[in-house]
Formats: structure tokens, C-alpha cells, sequence
């Protein structure tokens, strides 16, 4: 039987070699190490091996190389070897270039150089094994996939009956997503009752930012932070137990645990009508600006910091500290991004400002002269038309009004109540 092979791409020869020496000790000889010093060259090697019908788990480039940048190569390498676990390694990568390949060659990870040794292990460790599992999926993870296929054979099958009309449309996609909610619950709850539990605590908090900032994103984010958490059952048990406890973990171990989070993406990559769930669970524990950078549509935007900033939330809250020190912790961690959803997460979290005296809902047509947003007003294309803390006029409220009698605008509308 032919060895595996790791590929390794860099214009330097000395790096070259002792990133083979690296990974020939982490792998202890079970796989073969080739290296190219070009983008062409590695390519020449990649058809022969697919010629040759030898795996390739791995392959590593570097971004700055003459001719051919490491994202360009990467992304013809997808063309060739598709399933290969696409990793970068370089210290002067812009963030157009990872999000060039993170969007069009499906870049796993990115390395900085001089890379860390025990970081380099674990990144290499679980691309191998994500390639095999992909190859010979776990009997769970087989029957969630038959799950997500039947479901979405459904779908389509619906949306041919009802020729696209939208409310029926709706309707049948609310139903088929709530079925897919509690299979995916009882899975992991049977699997796992502290992941499970994990995943409530979640839910619960980013259900709440979503009914008052983004209405139109709630049973995104309770799909995207449930299958989130898919690729960390039955992985590295005594490491998950220990996160989910709070103890103390090294960064290297929380961001292993966080990259097989974002990569539980790669179960739904066929599915179209999940793009923005797919896009946003991927990017999900990026900083906010490559966030920006490579995210496919304000949707999975919007989702994914959302989502990044609710799970880093929760591990500090996990650690044993009080929600003062979480929120005093991400703020300096995030200085001062993303304000508007920290500060409802804050207001949400300490009981403070927020509560059901101070908002109160209404339909448009309830709409007055002097009422003051409490949140945005949305239209169905998921773009903010009037922005929170307006004040109402004639004209607006005549705005609004066109838009919802073409049933483009998302209700209920959130306003001020006066203390």
C-alpha cells in the first residue's frame, strides 16, 4: 500500500527541510514528506500523485514565493486534490491573501513563522485525521449526513410541489429546520449532556441579541452553534471535558478545540439553501477584520461574529469568573469592535437598561409621530432601513409603510417605551 503523502511548498530549501524533519518526527515515518520550491512545481507533483491515486492529507505553502503567492497555488492545488487539508504557512501574509484562500482554496489553517512546535503538531495531527474521517466518516456522523440528504431532498421536493411561493415556502423550510433542531439536539444530548448543555446556554443568550438586533438571524444561530459543536463529540474527550470545566488549557489546546469547531462547516458544504450557516460557522472564531474580509454576505457576516463573540463569552464565564470580569475581559480583547452587540450582551447578562418595561413591540402599522427605535428597522433583504434611536416622522412612517404592504419590511418593530 502507497504511503500518504504531506506536501511542503516554500522557495527557502533550509525551511524546507526542517519542516520535514518536523513532521517526519510528529508522524513518526507512517507518511512521506515531499517538497517543491515553486507553486509550478508542486503542481507537477500533485497531478502525478492523483495520477497515481496517492492521498494527499496535507499540503503546506508559503505565501510569499516567487512567480506563484502561496494563495494562488493553493487555490489551483484545490483543483487538483480537492479533499486535501490546505494549510499556509508565513509570517508576512496580507489579509487579502488569506481570504483569497480561505474563500477559494478552502485554506484550513494559516501558520505564522517561526511556527510553534507543540501548535504546528496539533494543526497537522487534526488535518490528518479530518481527512480520513471525511474519507471513512463515523457511523454518528454517517447517519447525521443521511439525516441532512433526506432533509434536504424534502426540501427541494416541497419546493417543487409549491412552485415557489414564498409564505408556503416558508412554512415547509420552518418545519424541515425545526425537525433537523430536535434530531440534532437528542444526538448530542445522548452523546454528550455537557456539550448539550453548552449549546442551551447559547441558544438561550444569542436568542435574546437576535430578537431585538437581528430578528431575522435566530434560527440561523440556533442551527449554526448547534452544528458548531458537532465535530467536538467523540474528539479528544479528556480535552473537551476539561475545557467545558473551565480548567486550565493552554491557547494552543482552546484553538484545536475552536478549529474543530469551525470546521463541523464542512458537513453542510453541499448543502446551497445553508450557505450563509456554512460561511458563518467557518469563520466564526476569526478577528472581526478578516471576518470582514472573507465573509460571503452580511448575513454570515453578521452571524459569525455574533457567534464568536457569545462562544468566547461563555469560555470565560466557564472559567469561573463573574460576568464583570467576562465582559471587562472582552472588552479589552476586543477594543472597542462590535460595541453595539457587547452592550446588549452586557445589558442582557447584568440585568441592567434592558427589560421589558423599556421596549415594547409593535406591527407598522402601529407606527406614530415621535416613537423612538429601540432597534433597526430590516427589510427581508436583511438591510437596515432605518437605524435604532430614529425618531419617527410622517415621512418615515410613509416609508415604512410602502415597504411593508410589499411585505418587505421584518416585524415586529422595536420602540422606546419612556421611563
Amino acid at each position: 500500500m502507497k504511503k500518504s503523502i504531506i506536501l511542503c511548498v516554500d522557495d527557502e530549501r533550509i525551511l524546507l527541510e526542517s519542516l520535514r524533519n518536523e513532521i517526519k518526527f510528529i508522524f513518526r515515518g507512517m507518511l512521506t514528506v515531499e517538497l517543491a520550491e515553486s507553486g509550478e512545481e508542486a503542481i507537477e507533483l500533485l497531478n502525478q500523485f492523483k495520477k497515481e491515486k496517492i492521498d494527499v492529507p496535507i499540503i503546506i505553502s508559503d505565501y510569499i514565493m516567487p512567480e506563484m503567492t502561496g494563495d494562488k497555488f493553493l487555490i489551483e492545488s484545490k483543483k487538483i486534490m480537492p479533499n486535501s487539508k490546505r494549510i499556509m504557512l508565513t509570517g508576512q501574509a496580507s489579509n487579502e491573501g488569506v481570504g483569497n484562500a480561505m474563500i477559494n482554496a478552502g485554506l484550513y489553517r494559516f501558520l505564522t513563522k517561526p511556527w510553534d512546535k507543540d501548535d504546528l503538531e496539533l494543526t497537522l495531527t487534526e488535518a490528518f485525521k479530518s481527512f480520513y474521517k471525511e474519507k471513512s466518516i463515523l457511523v454518528q456522523e454517517s447517519k447525521f449526513e443521511e439525516l441532512i440528504r433526506i432533509l434536504s431532498l424534502r426540501l427541494e421536493e416541497k419546493t417543487d410541489e409549491l412552485n415557489n411561493t414564498n409564505k408556503k415556502l416558508k412554512s415547509v423550510l420552518n418545519d424541515t429546520l425545526k425537525g433537523l433542531l430536535l434530531i440534532l439536539i437528542n444526538f448530542i444530548s445522548n452523546s454528550d449532556t455537557r456539550i448539550a448543555e453548552r449549546i442551551k446556554r447559547i441558544n438561550e443568550l444569542g436568542s435574546q441579541v437576535c430578537k431585538i438586533l437581528f430578528p431575522e438571524l435566530k434560527w440561523q444561530f440556533e442551527i449554526s452553534n448547534i452544528l458548531s459543536h458537532i465535530n467536538i463529540i467523540n474528539n479528544n474527550k479528556e480535552l473537551v471535558e476539561r475545557f467545558l470545566s473551565g480548567e486550565d488549557i493552554t491557547q494552543i489546546e482552546i484553538n484545536s478545540i475552536r478549529n474543530q469547531m469551525a470546521s463541523s462547516s464542512e458537513l453542510l458544504v453541499k448543502l446551497e439553501f445553508l450557505d450563509d450557516i456554512t460561511d458563518g460557522i467557518r469563520n466564526m472564531f476569526f478577528s472581526f477584520k478578516l471576518i470582514d474580509s472573507v465573509s460571503k454576505s452580511e448575513t454570515s457576516n453578521k452571524l459569525s461574529k455574533l457567534l464568536k463573540i457569545i462562544n468566547e463569552y461563555d469560555d470565560i464565564i466557564s472559567r469561573g469568573l463573574s460576568k464583570q470580569q467576562a465582559f471587562d475581559e472582552l472588552e479589552e480583547m476586543y477594543n472597542l469592535q462590535e460595541e453595539d452587540i457587547i452592550d446588549l450582551i452586557k445589558s442582557l447578562e447584568l440585568k441592567k437598561h434592558i427589560s421589558k418595561d423599556n421596549y415594547k413591540t409593535i406591527d407598522v402599522n402601529e407606527l406614530k409621530v415621535g416613537m423612538t427605535l429601540f432597534a433597526d428597522i430590516i427589510d427581508t433583504s436583511n438591510v437596515v432601513v432605518i437605524e435604532k434611536n430614529e425618531i419617527i416622522d410622517v415621512q418615515t412612517i410613509t416609508y415604512i409603510s410602502k415597504l411593508s404592504n410589499k411585505d418587505k419590511i421584518i416585524e415586529p418593530i422595536f420602540i422606546q417605551v419612556n421611563e
